[in-house]
């Protein structure tokens, strides 16, 4: 499980390391049969490089020991 301060790695770029600052959930606007589809959560990310922020879903992110 990903929280704040962990050091993480975006998949498609695992060369940039970054610590998360923040994680907050989304409201989905995708309607399914039963309902809302569920809340998206989206983590604010710090890359350590160049300080650059950027928000990348959770689900795109891998912890860095």
């Amino acid at each position: 499980m990903i929280r704040e301060g962990n050091t993480v790695a975006p998949f498609f770029n695992m060369g940039r390391h970054a610590i998360v600052i923040e994680i907050r959930e989304v409201k989905s606007s995708t309607w399914m049969v039963g309902g809302s589809a569920a809340p998206a959560r989206i983590a604010k990310i710090k890359f350590v490089d160049n300080d650059e922020i950027a928000e990348y879903p959770v689900g795109d992110l891998m912890k860095v020991d």
